[in-house]
């Protein structure tokens, strides 16, 4: 809750950070993208057993875009209008991320921490990864381990017309 005083706060009242995220969550490929999610859950707790980001406790704001486009359009619009999100962390969207950083981009909303499988993270101002981007090569290395979750040994990757990232991936 907003308001909430946490050890380092001086004292004082320190707001809420509320950070955004959102990706596939769900099916065979939210199976791969689930360590991103894992991971900014237990950096929330983390921060939050420690008394918050310099005294202000921070909130996680989850959304499952099921890698639908529209859908990502409308979870990061929900986030930053109704939920009041200051950024969005830890998005793991490989096909959906290019249709939603045009209004991040407009609203000057940044993305901190996102997965390397879409051309945006290299492309976006708003977007602020630490490592190498997908298009210096990382586009679908997120793919190899579900051939690690299932007995075949071989996997196909089909190419796709439907999304903004596929026209991205046939260059």
């Amino acid at each position: 809750p907003s308001g909430t005083v946490g050890p380092g706060a001086g004292g004082g009242v320190k707001g809420e950070i509320r950070l955004g995220s959102f990706g596939v969550q769900s099916g065979i490929l939210g199976a791969t993208m689930a360590p991103f999610f894992l991971g900014a859950r237990a950096w929330v707790a983390d921060v939050t057993t420690r008394g918050g980001l310099n005294g202000h406790p921070v909130r996680l704001i989850l959304g499952d875009d099921g890698g639908d486009p529209a859908r990502a359009q409308t979870l990061a619009r929900r986030m930053v209008e109704q939920d009041k999100v200051q950024a969005f962390y830890t998005v793991a969207a490989p096909t959906t991320l290019q249709a939603v950083t045009p209004y991040l981009e407009q609203v000057q909303v940044p993305i901190i921490g996102l997965c390397e499988c879409n051309p945006a993270v290299d492309e976006s101002p708003m977007a602020f990864q630490p490592g190498i981007g997908s298009t210096t090569g990382l586009a679908w290395a997120h793919l190899a381990p579900l051939v690690g979750m299932s007995d075949k040994r071989k996997l196909s990757i089909f190419y796709c017309r439907e999304v903004a990232i596929c026209s991205a991936g046939a260059k």
